[in-house]
């Protein structure tokens, strides 16, 4: 990355990521800012919540479907278990690092280098601290930056820049193949993938705030009167069995999940379950807006918030999947024609049909116009005008155009995000970076949200670190499993190997591209 590139990718700020979870809430945000009061406790549980529950949530009846719901449960439960105590991290972390903004307002703008210029030229707003500490701001970035220092920061901002373009692409493909099948066949599936991002993107790019933020509310209501009315229906039409809640199947969740109710791998499971339930990216947003940093009160209710709104995810989460373990199977209704829970509902009777579709649609939407927003503030902060416009076009049509690949993207990208940039995001860069600034005295913290000392967090450390090894070992295998398929890509391996020259072996490589792509 070039170096008048990466120092703007510093200046990230916590109003980009808020944007990702609940678009109508940037404005409580905003006031909250510029008030003294903190912001209301069912203020902060609704970001929580909000950031989580979304397009991801379609993914959870499929993925669940071969090991069973009580093995889904207890993983989803262990799961957001380790998202909590990571989540306790981070909180303290932030806190830490605005208590010490607010400490160095003055010599962190004039001091270079060392802990205060990390601080003072962070991720969120320049020179650290003239602006007070009222108005320091913190995210993942400057958490980072505190800790690691200033390519680390930059390193964050790269990631959560992919995680977002994987969870667009994600949702374009999920469209595509809910409108396929919904229609009958009517859309093709490529229109269906590529007029969904053309709608969405356009709307959210050039409609006013107000009318953005009303579309977003109207889909957040959408999701959950559908979810409602289809836990309702369900129950009453007499078609769901509670005996099928009962089946439990261990063995796929620590391998790749290649059932005959999913066609397609779908990954290991439990990075779906951590793309689908992590809230991270609410968290500096809520500890800023709560000054939990300022009080020992503030700092309770922000812990009372936190567990309030992560909860509810988990919950929705447990009874969605419920919900569609208990529905009888219908063969030849998803990807390959293979069952699939999602489609299956989508595709019932009116009564439980309308809601699913109802819960989809809201999903999905807010997803994407949260996402849209998301990256179009950033590339707007850090990019030229004319390089944000190319950047944002490239958003927008980028993943339509990857997602017109097949459906069968839908899972192993979700997989993707939750393995790598989430679990390193979220989970992994907190607890360690709590480690870092308790072990330097950063930000004297009054009422610390992890048991003290650092030994314990470096000990669950290897919970993260453990599921990026086995993501890592399970991508590989799969990478060389479908390598070694490729007789004429392995053909040119060996050729490579024998070659006399780089220009031979790229030759031979050009013509194998050429012949295997013209026809």
């Amino acid at each position: 990355m070039h170096a008048h590139v990466a120092a703007p990718l510093l200046r990230l700020s916590v109003t980009h990521i808020a944007s990702l979870g609940t678009p109508l809430l940037s404005a409580i945000i905003a006031e909250t800012e510029s008030q003294d009061e903190p912001m209301k406790s069912h203020h902060a549980a609704t970001l929580i919540a909000g950031t989580s529950i979304g397009g991801g949530f379609l993914a959870l009846p499929t993925v669940t479907a071969p090991i069973g719901f009580p093995v889904a449960a207890t993983a989803m439960c262990g799961v957001w278990c380790m998202l909590m105590v990571a989540a306790f991290a981070y909180a303290e972390g932030a806190s830490r690092v605005l208590l010490e903004k607010g400490k160095h307002n003055h010599e962190d703008a004039t001091t270079p280098g060392g802990l205060g210029g990390a601080l003072g030229k962070s991720a969120d707003g320049g020179a650290g601290g003239a602006a007070g500490d009222g108005q320091q701001k913190v995210s993942i970035a400057s958490l980072s930056a505190a800790a690691f220092g200033a390519r680390a920061s930059t390193v964050c901002t790269v990631a959560f820049v992919g995680q977002v373009l994987a969870m667009i692409t994600a949702q374009l493909v999920k469209t595509a193949e809910v409108a396929t099948a919904v229609s009958g066949g009517a859309i093709p599936y490529t229109l269906g993938c590529i007029l969904p991002a053309v709608i969405f993107g356009a709307f959210t790019l050039k409609a006013s705030p107000r009318a953005v933020e009303r579309a977003n509310t109207a889909l957040t209501i959408s999701i959950v009167v559908g979810f409602i009315l289809l836990c309702r229906n369900v129950a009453a039409s007499g078609a769901s069995s509670v005996a099928r809640l009962t089946v439990a199947n261990w063995q796929p969740l620590l391998q790749p999940v290649r059932a005959a109710s999913t066609g397609a791998g779908s990954g290991w499971p439990l990075p779906v379950f951590l793309s689908v339930l992590q809230f991270g990216a609410a968290i500096p947003v809520v500890v800023q807006g709560m000054q939990a940093h300022r009080s020992a009160q503030n700092n309770q209710r922000m812990r009372r918030a936190l567990l309030a709104g992560a909860s509810l995810p988990l919950i929705l989460g447990l009874l969605w999947t419920a919900v569609a373990t208990a529905q009888p199977p219908m063969g030849g209704v998803g990807a390959g024609g293979v069952d699939d829970p999602v489609l299956r509902l989508l595709l019932g009777a009116r009564a439980v049909a309308l809601p699913a579709q109802a819960l989809c649609a809201g999903a999905i939407g807010s997803t994407l116009i949260g996402a849209y927003l998301t990256l179009n503030q950033l590339f707007g902060d850090v990019l030229a005008p004319r390089q944000a416009a190319l950047a944002t076009l490239a958003v927008v049509i980028g993943p339509a155009l990857l997602g017109t690949a097949g459906p069968s993207l839908y899972l192993p990208l979700l997989g993707l995000s939750g393995a790598f940039p989430c679990t390193i995001l979220y989970v992994l860069v907190p607890l360690l970076a709590l480690r870092v600034l308790r072990r330097n005295g950063v930000g004297a913290h009054e009422g610390e949200w992890m048991p003290e000392g650092t030994a314990g967090l470096l000990a669950f450390s290897s919970l993260p670190l453990s599921m990026l090894a086995t993501s890592g070992a399970t991508l590989g295998a799969t990478l060389g499993r479908r390598l070694a398929r490729n007789t004429a890509i392995t053909t040119w391996l060996v050729t490579a190997t024998k070659a006399t020259s780089v220009r031979a072996a790229l030759g031979k490589l050009i013509a194998i591209l050429r012949a295997t792509l013209l026809p």
